[in-house]
């Protein structure tokens, strides 16, 4: 094996390879475990470091014949003349600390004999422990140069020794060491024993045994040193103790120059020290630099301290959403910080920019405003900030470029420190705009004429410009450019750039810019300038932002205060869209809605009807209970809307009834169709919630009444479905007699007749059952049916065919029935042989009469189930008291007859009226139910 292969490497000319190779190969060759592979490797080593450290021959042309020179090897220098060299630069003050002489003294050690280095590490090494108070940047430039890692494969003395010196090599003083290369050998000495420990106990974070050493009575050398100035100002941070002549120190070391060459790190130990001392021009000094040097995060940090010290809560709220946009912290964090939270105050309209910060900050998904029209009342420094942070947000380009102009026109007004602020937030804001208009230069250029009336007329959309996004992408474009031209939209829809579904993953905000692009995209013909009657006029821009952002009445300022902000409009847009919506904002609460319900029911616009849904949302909150329940009682469809609402947290059941209803009354008003789909949506997920969304359904259980959510109308159960069924305990008193009557509303008054038998349950222990909510929406249903009744007995009444039947009239003819069976046929039957003429005589007109009777019952029964369930009772049994001559089957028959007859609640069947009901030529189907808290109206 040659050399190369001993320590197993390939030929290289790099010393430091051949020293690490040699380093690696005397850890599997101890001497002590391995003697002769020791002295292999050492040999091979010597060997190599010789060839390595004389010169190669150069190379010549071999036709001249004629050889170079030999190369004299270089002189090899004693270890005493090494070991001299490192006693004379460290005993010299002026050239202890000097790194370049240091390494100079590094590479002409690396040089010798494997011997010579052995000899001059060890000689450091004693050296540098008889000077225990040298900085750690000395004993890791003397462990790489000496290779002291070698101590760790060595004896347990050597590996104690190893790890002393890398403790030691870990207490890095930060220093240059141009300020204490200046100091005598005493006071360098004195400086660092000092030193040292405080670099200790910080780095273990042993602030016990700092605080004792600071608090020593100590005589230390001043040495005018950066790095050791922040470290004693770093130590007095960790325990938040600071000696009196700190603060007349500080202006010093915060001076133009210093502050400079100051690294982040100090400069975060000098902003918390100026922070304590609540030295404002310090902390705005700091910070400056702190920006220069683009730590944006610890300086919003540092001034958002300032400011929560000073117990600002608008300048808190500031910076801490600055200091969250930069470095993030837990929701939780500011979630705890009650103080700063601004929504105590009576006027809400006066904080509204602090509320839309401090909701950032706690993530509560609220949102104050809609666009720049909102901000008119707040021109203060905070309300200017505010519009900017929601800008970079969710505006548009074109309005982020305004604000960032007009952040850097506060400098003129406001103070250093709010400078400062505004400084942080125009870098935020700027950042968040460059990455944005990192698009395609011409559409950039298109978009930046957004909010002005000419940009509707932009030039089309070019291919190099539809393809420079992806879907998303252009998703997020459009939620801040929501009212693109409608060329442009068609291009979109037409390349496949935006759908609803990418929409819909997003999670858009504000939600008027999604609710506009949802419905520009599912209604392709609608066109924005129908919304101005392809009639453009100054300011049409502005319009189309009310009008569109409108529909939000809860977000922003009111519809009345942004007409203030608009041009007028002209007398042509009056009766159209435009006018409608600016005459709307005249009306307040309920009016407001049966204004919007009786002008606009015939618009195509959209978001007219969604201005109607947003309305109702609003209202449903301000109004008493009481005040809904009676509107409702006047059959509004408004008022139903705002019950469901009302009741979708508290009492699902009763906000599906009320739900019901709307789509009932409404169902042919296509201005409450997206109002309805919204309802559903609302609704079913609480149904979720209640685990009431099955696979399948037993219409006599509790969650059957979460069939009433189908939006197909036709997926509602029937009313023979439910008439037939047992409900349980939980059903049976409300949900099954409450959907007996929403089937009947829903699919109309069968012509077979109405039982109202399932309803009954209504009247059975109501006192201790029924609240009040579920009395009044029993008399509502009930009031509901009995109209129309009331418009089919009407319209019975005028074609002459009016058919009547009364339970009186049954019961005399079942009482016929007996008496005719036990006093002639009974009597009959016993006397004369069975097959005789009299019998088959009798037998014949007892069928008949008992066909007769079947028929009438079966004409007061309008359920077909309870028909066949009748019939196939009844014959039975009169059939086995014909066979038999039995007196008992004759009397189980006649009691059937009486107790089907009893039984039937009918208000009509087969076109035949209850006499009661329609007594008096009106209709009132409480006389049969007689529930009590019911009150229909007359």
């Amino acid at each position: 094996m040659n050399h190369w292969q001993i320590l197993g490497i390939d030929p290289t000319s790099n010393l430091a390879e051949l020293k690490k190779a040699y380093r690696i190969a005397l850890k599997a060759h101890h001497p002590e475990d391995d003697p002769e592979g020791f002295k292999q490797v050492r040999a091979a080593y010597e060997t190599l470091l010789s060839e390595l450290s004389t010169p190669q021959p150069i190379s010549i042309d071999l036709s001249s014949r004629e050889a170079s020179q030999p190369i004299q090897n270089v002189p090899e220098t004693t270890s005493s003349e090494s070991y001299i060299a490192y006693l004379q630069q460290m005993n010299d003050p002026a050239s202890r600390f000097n790194m370049t002489q240091w390494r100079k003294w590094e590479e002409q050690l690396r040089w010798q004999t494997i011997d010579v280095q052995s000899q001059v590490s060890q000689q450091v090494r004693d050296d540098i422990l008889e000077r225990p108070w040298l900085p750690g940047e000395l004993i890791t430039l003397f462990w790489e140069a000496c290779d002291w890692d070698e101590l760790f494969s060595g004896s347990q003395e050597e590996l104690e020794l190893a790890d002393y010196l890398k403790r030691r090599s870990a207490v890095q003083s930060g220093s240059d060491f141009v300020a204490v290369s200046q100091l005598p050998d005493n006071a360098q000495k004195a400086v660092f024993q000092f030193i040292n420990p405080i670099i200790r106990a910080l780095n273990n974070g042993e602030i016990r045994a700092l605080q004792y050493w600071l608090l020593q009575s100590t005589c230390v050398p001043w040495c005018d040193d950066d790095a050791f100035n922040l470290l004693i100002l770093k130590a007095c941070n960790a325990f938040q103790w600071y000696p009196p002549f700190i603060e007349s120190w500080l202006p010093t070391l915060t001076s133009d120059e210093r502050l400079k060459r100051y690294t982040t790190e100090q400069l975060e130990v000098l902003g918390t020290v100026a922070l304590y001392m609540r030295n404002i021009d310090a902390i705005i000094d700091v910070c400056t630099n702190l920006i220069n040097q683009q730590s944006y995060g610890l300086a919003a940090d540092l001034l958002h301290q300032t400011a929560l010290s000073a117990q600002d809560n608008d300048l808190t709220l500031l910076t801490a959403y600055l200091l969250q946009r930069w470095n993030p912290l837990p929701t939780a964090h500011w979630r705890c910080q009650y103080h700063i939270n601004p929504l105590h105050n009576e006027d809400q309209s006066s904080v509204l920019p602090q509320s839309w910060l401090y909701r950032q900050l706690t993530e509560r998904s609220y949102h104050d405003f809609r666009h720049y029209l909102d901000f008119k009342d707040h021109a203060d420094f905070i309300g200017v900030v505010t519009q900017s942070l929601w800008a970079e947000k969710y505006g548009s380009l074109v309005w982020q470029r305004s604000q960032l102009a007009e952040l850097q026109a506060l400098s003129e007004h406001v103070s250093a420190f709010e400078q400062l602020i505004a400084y942080l937030a125009f870098c935020w804001c700027e950042q968040s705009m460059i990455h944005q208009e990192s698009l395609c230069t011409s559409l950039t250029e298109k978009l930046h004429r957004y909010e002005t009336d000419e940009f509707l007329s932009s030039p089309l959309l070019t291919q190099e410009e539809l393809n420079t996004l992806t879907m998303e992408q252009w998703a997020e474009c459009l939620m801040r450019h929501p009212l693109i031209p409608d060329h442009w939209m068609e291009q979109l829809l037409v390349g496949n750039c935006i759908d609803i579904p990418t929409l819909n993953d997003l999670d858009l905000t504000p939600r008027w810019a999604y609710e506009t692009l949802f419905y520009r995209i599912s209604e392709t013909r609608h066109q924005i300038n129908s919304v101005y009657l392809n009639k453009p006029f100054p300011g049409v821009f502005r319009w189309l932002l009310v009008y569109h952002s409108s529909g939000d009445e809860q977000v922003g300022i009111a519809g009345q205060e942004c007409l203030t902000q608009l041009e007028t409009l002209p007398e042509e847009q009056q009766n159209g869209p435009l006018g409608e919506l600016a005459n709307s904002f005249s009306y307040q609460g309920v009016e407001r809605v049966t204004y919007l319900v009786e002008q606009v029911s015939n618009s195509s616009q959209f978001l007219m009807k969604l201005l109607l849904e947003n309305t109702l949302l609003q209202q449903h909150q301000e109004h008493e209970i009481q005040s809904l329940q009676e509107l409702a009682a006047q059959h509004r469809p408004e008022a139903y809307a705002m019950l469901a609402l009302r009741y979708r947290y508290s009492r699902l059941e009763l906000a599906i009834f009320y739900y019901n209803l709307l789509r009932i009354n409404v169902s042919s008003t296509p201005i409450y169709s997206f109002l309805l789909t919204t309802l559903n949506n609302c609704l079913v997920g609480e149904a979720n919630k209640k685990e009431w969304i099955k696979e399948t359904y037993d219409l006599g259980e509790y969650n059957a009444y979460a069939l009433y959510l189908n939006e197909d109308i036709n997926d509602i159960p029937q009313i023979d479905e439910i008439g037939n069924r047992l409900p349980d305990d939980d059903a049976k008193r409300f949900h099954h007699p409450i959907g007996y009557l929403l089937s009947t509303l829903i699919h109309g008054l069968p012509e077979q007749g109405y039982s109202l038998a399932p309803l009954s349950n209504f009247r059975k222990e109501h006192e201790e059952n029924d609240s009040e909510e579920e009395k009044h929406a029993i008399s509502l249903g009930i009031d509901l049916v009995n109209k129309h009744l009331q418009d089919r007995f009407t319209t019975e009444v005028k074609e002459k065919r009016v058919k009547k039947f009364g339970r009186l009239s049954l019961l005399a003819t079942c009482t016929l029935f007996a008496l005719l069976w036990f006093g002639m046929f009974d009597a009959t039957l016993g006397k004369q042989p069975l097959f005789s003429t009299a019998n088959l005589v009798s037998i014949l007109m007892m069928t008949f009469a008992q066909l007769g009777l079947t028929i009438k019952i079966c004409r007061a029964m309008p359920l077909k189930s309870e028909k066949r369930l009748y019939r196939i009772t009844v014959w039975p049994l009169y059939l086995l008291a014909m066979g038999f001559g039995s007196s008992w089957f004759a009397g189980l028959t006649c009691v059937i007859h009486f107790g089907q007859t009893w039984r039937i609640s009918s208000a009509y069947a087969n076109q035949r009226w209850n006499k009661r009901i329609i007594k008096k030529g009106q209709i009132n189907i409480n006389s049969l139910l007689k529930i009590p808290f019911i009150k229909v109206e007359k």
